[in-house]
Order: structure tokens, then C-alpha cells, then sequence
């Protein structure tokens, strides 16, 4: 399923959330559907987890996905959607009482390793498995990426001498 989710899917999914004011299950269940990976099985059954996601769209978007598929396959599923920061579930799926829940290789990597350096996927998500507490594991990365932006307008820009975010630290001085 993780070679499926591009980057490019991933911003139509959040298009259809953000945008086009979709629920997320629906758009997770079209997805599926859509990528031939919403079929009824039995692969699963007996499976009982708790889905977990942090509270903004694009990861309540994963965790409808996981937990719709793992569902059409037998298990059955919790959802606790929109639990909040990091600071927040994160306890909980170190802890146990969530077991399933997406997460952004980097970002995760940076919350438990404050030293870690690590940049390219690859490295980053090495670095991670080795990071992770012995009860976790880090599953199979998806081929999509999410990177954060700053944007500013041309006029700004040429204002301000911008051409990168180093440059607003400069501008700090």
C-alpha cells in the first residue's frame, strides 16, 4: 500500500479535504477503492487495533486509510482521530493504547533523537528504526513526501532580499 501513496496522490487527497470539503473516510475508502486495495478479505480477521492520528487533515486522511483497509481485510478497528500534537500521542503508542498510527519519518526521528542528523529518506528512515523504543517498529516508508514551505509574495521577496528561509534569520540580526 506505501508504493501507492505518492506524493502527488497524497496532495489530491488533502485537495479533496481542504479544498472540496470531502470527509476523510469517504476520500480514504475511494482511495482504496480507486488503487484496487479495498477488497473484502479475510487476512486480518481477528486482528483487533486501534488506529490512532494527530489532528490535521493530511494525517487523518493515513489513518482512514490504514484503518479502512486493515478493516475490509477482517480486523477490527478503533479510530481515535485528531488526538492532538505529538506530546499527546505519542505516550500513547509508546505506550500501548494506540497500536497502529501514521507518522512522518523526520519528524518522529527529530522528537526522539534530539542529535539526530540524518537527511535523505533512506538515512532518515535507518536512523529511525534505531531510534524507535524496542516496542516499536516503523513499518515499510511510503514513497510519498511532505515537505514544509514558506511563502512569501515577489514584492516582499525583492523587498527583503529573500530567496531562501536561511535568509529570514539574517534578516533577524
Amino acid at each position: 500500500m506505501q508504493a501507492k501513496l505518492t506524493t502527488e496522490g497524497l496532495g489530491e487527497l488533502l485537495d479533496k479535504i481542504q479544498n472540496k470539503k470531502q470527509d476523510p473516510d469517504a476520500v480514504a475508502k475511494e482511495w482504496l477503492s480507486s488503487n484496487s486495495l479495498g477488497t473484502t478479505g479475510t487476512s486480518a480477521k481477528g486482528v483487533t487495533l486501534t488506529v490512532g492520528s494527530a489532528n490535521f487533515p493530511e494525517n487523518v486522511v493515513l489513518a482512514d486509510i490504514y484503518a479502512d483497509a486493515l478493516t475490509a481485510q477482517g480486523a477490527t478497528v478503533t479510530k481515535k482521530l485528531n488526538i492532538g500534537s505529538r506530546e499527546k500521542y505519542y505516550p500513547a503508542l509508546a505506550g500501548g493504547s494506540l497500536d497502529l498510527f501514521p507518522e512522518y519519518t523526520g519528524t518522529i526521528l527529530q522528537y526522539i533523537d534530539k542529535n539526530a542528523s540524518a537527511t535523505s529518506p533512506d538515512d532518515v528512515y535507518t536512523a529511525l528504526t534505531k531510534a524507535l523504543p524496542a516496542n516499536l517498529v516503523a513499518l515499510d516508508k511510503a514513497e510519498a513526501q511532505d515537505s514544509d514551505a514558506v511563502v512569501v509574495t515577489k514584492q516582499t521577496a525583492q523587498k527583503y532580499g529573500l530567496s531562501s528561509i536561511a535568509d529570514l534569520a539574517k534578516k533577524t540580526k
